[in-house]
């Protein structure tokens, strides 16, 4: 990802990342940044007076246990009817995170429902979007989020651990030596 030249050095990187992470408290960023909870004050202060964050408190819910499920929904719309599609899905309660998106599809939307009303809630959204003119309309049911993160940086440190737990040692070396032996070549 190429970096922007917005003004901010390593630690508000590093405090932008814990906070896209959902960590807010002033503490908590401290221990993570590694430095006093005074100088996390300051740094959030001057993030916030550089309109880099908005101070909104977010909190990670547990869907599942919560017996809420996410639909994802992909589809296709042509350019006239882009802006009614979009207004009427932007005033749907279970409508969370919504794009406009260039590749396959040009629409992706996140929807919450209750478990058990999956079906309902797929139809409600599908005849919303047919009355629009979607076409390729796409869905999916999640139950699981397996991960959330809205930072806009890469944490290298937090990638290397999450690649130990997905490899197994022998599929690590395998891999490794693969890759070395495919650069020699």
């Amino acid at each position: 990802m190429q970096e922007n030249n917005v003004g901010i050095d390593s630690l508000d990187k590093r405090i932008l990342q814990q906070m896209s992470k959902g960590i807010n408290s002033y503490e908590d960023l401290a221990h993570e940044c590694n430095v006093t909870r005074s100088t996390i004050y300051r740094r959030v202060a001057s993030l916030e007076k550089r309109g880099l964050i908005r101070r909104i408190t977010r909190s990670v819910v547990d869907y599942e246990k919560l017996g809420i499920v996410t639909l994802c929904f992909a589809f296709k719309i042509s350019q006239s009817n882009q802006k009614r599609a979009f207004a009427a899905l932007k005033s749907s309660k279970k409508v969370k995170l919504l794009w406009r998106t260039f590749g396959d599809y040009n629409a992706i939307f996140v929807a919450f429902c209750n478990k058990g009303e999956e079906g309902e809630s797929i139809g409600e959204l599908k005849t919303i979007l047919e009355k629009c003119g979607a076409t390729d309309i796409n869905t999916s049911v999640g139950f699981i989020w397996e991960k959330i993160d809205f930072s806009p940086f890469n944490d290298e440190a937090y990638d290397k651990k999450q690649l130990k737990l997905y490899y197994s040692e022998e599929e690590h070396l395998e891999t490794a030596t693969s890759l070395r032996n495919s650069t020699l070549r």
